[in-house]
């Protein structure tokens, strides 16, 4: 069989015809695992990785052929199996790619990445208009967690407003808020959202030892006194903590 009736064979995803050619294969599975990739068949991609003891290097390129066609799960399945870094989630034209098919399914995924959003601005003036409108949706949640850091409740309500972002995104920007000691926007996003003891008890520690860790004093008392943050709380806030935290978090536990 020639090369092209075996990628011919994966993109029609014939799998048994495939497994049936068994170790012929092996002078070109690293091409066919691309191939399979590039079709959105994961299952094929995971034969081959578990039959040949593909190469992690080989491997992990197959993301950007997934992206441009818009195969998410092949996206996931490479993720899960080979724990993809920021850098190799993004390398090469791979958000571009999923960007000018309007494979809203991957950008959604490699937005879990962060990639900056400078080049995702710039990425959006030169796309479909249903990629635009997909991206502003998609980095919504970073951007309102950018503004709570940079204490902009403006943004952050037009944010909100635009992009009905709910206590979720509230309770991730509460910590970015805090750690920067902007006790202002901590009040309101507080009220806004209405972020309860029982919602926010793990966020309000996380952002209690991200503030000490930076020194917020005021922050660091508005929180304790807010979520009624308990001695055993405030030690769990130190755990992993700076030494200037820890120092900062003993002098807040009651006499």
């Amino acid at each position: 069989m020639t090369s092209t009736e075996v990628y011919e064979c994966i993109r029609t995803n014939q799998f048994a015809r495939l497994c049936a050619m068994g170790d012929a294969l092996k002078p070109i599975a690293v091409v066919c695992f691309l191939a399979a990739a590039d079709s959105g068949h994961e299952h094929t991609c995971a034969w081959l990785h578990a039959k040949f003891g593909l190469a992690r290097d080989d491997c992990v390129p197959a993301v950007e052929y997934a992206a441009r066609n818009g195969h998410r799960r092949v996206c996931e399945w490479l993720h899960a199996t080979f724990q993809l870094t920021r850098e190799e989630a993004l390398a090469g034209q791979t958000l571009a790619a999923a960007a000018a098919g309007v494979h809203v399914g991957v950008i959604e995924w490699l937005e879990e990445f962060e990639p900056d959003i400078t080049e995702l601005e710039q990425l959006a003036t030169n796309s479909p208009l249903l990629t635009q409108v997909a991206l502003c949706r998609i980095t919504a949640p970073r951007r309102f967690k950018i503004a709570a850091g940079c204490g902009n409740i403006g943004m952050c309500a037009t944010l909100s407003r635009m992009y009905c972002l709910g206590p979720s995104v509230a309770r991730g920007a509460l910590i970015v808020a805090a750690a920067n000691g902007e006790l202002d926007t901590c009040h309101w996003l507080d009220q806004t959202y209405s972020l309860a003891h029982t919602d926010v008890r793990a966020h309000s520690i996380e952002a209690l030892r991200r503030a000490a860790g930076n020194r917020q004093r005021v922050v660091c008392r508005w929180l304790v006194a807010t979520y009624w943050l308990t001695p055993a709380d405030l030690e769990e806030a130190a755990a992993n903590s700076t030494p200037e935290g820890v120092a900062l978090l003993e002098t807040l536990k009651p006499c």
